[in-house]
């Protein structure tokens, strides 16, 4: 623990004698210098004091005595009175005022405090908390097929990591043949998936953290149920496709969508809009081969982060008005969102058509 000392303030009170009266005195003094020290420190300021009769001696801040406990504590060395704040903060600065009172007078004296080292701490902070120089990549694989996600992690100390999906430790949901974790030379960290089967679709999600802060990071693994199985998220050809997403927040998230990582814009066969239900839907009109692929809906806000997911395979056409095909629902109380929902649709064409789009 650090010590940060201020110059001792002398003060003094002087029992004169005449043969008239008793001199008595009042006298201010201000110290000229700040006493800076070092957030997280202990910050000492002393005050000098004589005085026949011995006077009683009180620290004062904002006009409020200072009660010695806590991280307050005073003593006593000769003609020195000591107040000690222990682990300083930026609140801690300010003016504080020793008052010396006995029989003959009073008087008092002033130092300032200013504690330093909140942006210093914060650069530490930022530069050694985990962060993500490689994103783990979403995938698909077959049924069978083993799955591998990687990615690059900077943090000093070195971060702990924890995989998750969908919210939940995959010791929670996996036995531990099923999967395993790693970690290589570099900073490169890795999750295996063995033998996938279809209920190991959706989102992957990478913790870090160390003493410094935390890092999230997720990815969309697909599981292709395989030949003779028949995905119940196939699509005719030509219709449109509705996914709908419910998200609340405060503030109100923001909602973008994406189809395989990349960017959707409203556009000619792209709709995006917020319904009378408070769901954030995208339309996409007259469906075809080229629509197949995963459709992530991200919501983020300004106040945390956080990543999950639900993924629901259910996509019809909406020649009679749609039910609610798929949403994701959760409530976010003070922390932003990343919320990633997962939908694969397929779109086939009609037996009667010979065509592809």
């Amino acid at each position: 623990i650090g010590l940060g000392y201020s110059p001792p303030l002398s003060l003094s009170l002087t029992h004169t004698h005449t043969h008239t009266h008793t001199h008595t005195h009042t006298n201010t003094h201000t110290a000229s210098l700040p006493v800076v020290v070092q957030s997280g420190t202990d910050a000492v300021l002393k005050c000098q004091i004589g005085g026949d009769p011995r006077p009683a001696v009180i620290w004062e801040r904002n006009n409020e005595k200072i009660d010695p406990q806590g991280r307050y504590r005073v003593f006593e060395d000769g003609n020195v009175y000591n107040l000690i704040i222990s682990a300083v903060t930026t609140e801690d600065s300010g003016q504080y005022i020793c008052k010396a009172k006995n029989s003959i007078g009073e008087t008092y004296a002033a130092a300032t405090l200013r504690v330093e080292g909140e942006a210093q701490e914060l650069e530490l902070r930022e530069e050694n908390k985990p962060r993500f120089l490689i994103k783990p990549l979403s995938t698909r694989v077959g049924r069978g097929e083993d799955a591998v996600f990687s990615c690059k992690l900077w943090g000093n100390p070195r971060p702990e990591v924890v995989w998750e999906k969908d919210g939940r430790k995959l010791n929670e949901i996996f036995e531990s043949t099923h999967f395993s974790v790693g970690y290589q030379d570099g900073g490169w960290f890795q999750l295996k998936i063995f033998k996938t089967r279809a209920p190991d679709g959706g989102v992957y999600t990478c913790k870090a953290r160390n003493e410094f802060g935390e890092g999230l990071a997720g990815a969309v693994l697909l599981v292709d149920a395989g030949p003779g199985h028949e995905d119940e998220g196939n699509l005719t050809e030509g219709k449109h496709a509705k996914f709908r997403c419910f998200v609340t927040g405060k503030p109100k998230p923001e909602i973008i969508w994406r189809k395989d990582g990349r960017l959707i814009l409203s556009g000619r066969r792209y709709l995006l809009y917020e319904d009378r239900e408070g769901y954030f839907t995208l339309k996409v009109l007259y469906c075809k081969q080229k629509d197949n692929g995963v459709y992530v809906c991200a919501a983020s806000n300004t106040a945390g982060q956080t990543l999950s997911s639900v993924r629901r395979d259910q996509i019809s056409h909406m020649a009679k008005g749609s039910p609610n095909l798929w949403h994701l629902e959760k409530v976010l109380y003070q922390a932003e969102i990343e919320k990633i929902t997962l939908c694969k649709t397929r779109c086939t064409a009609p037996s009667s058509k010979k065509t592809v789009c």
